[in-house]
């Protein structure tokens, strides 16, 4: 997630107050952290990782078709184009 400038704390306190606490709630996460990424160029803003990890994939499908949609709408329509957030899936190989 790239967060702008001008919301960056209130952003970040609002993942950690709301976002966080919410996703695990849904009872599909085990955990989670959440990254900053260093080294990178922030001109529009810092950029994060969020992980949250999932037992197995079907238990992240079934996020995906009945929670994840409303969940991203939420935060679009909260945070409009101040943060630019993209989603990813990862296998731990080792």
């Amino acid at each position: 997630m790239n967060v702008s400038h001008e919301k960056h704390d209130e952003f970040i306190s609002w993942c950690k107050a709301h976002l966080i606490p919410e996703m695990m709630a849904t009872g599909y996460f085990t955990e989670y952290k959440l990254f900053r990424l260093l080294n990178i160029d922030e001109t529009d803003g810092p950029t994060y990782s969020m992980q949250f990890t999932c037992p197995s994939l079907e238990i992240y499908q079934e996020f995906r078709n009945n929670v994840n949609e409303e969940s991203r709408k939420n935060a679009e329509a909260r945070w409009g184009n101040h943060v630019y957030y993209y989603r990813s899936i990862m296998e731990i190989v080792q």
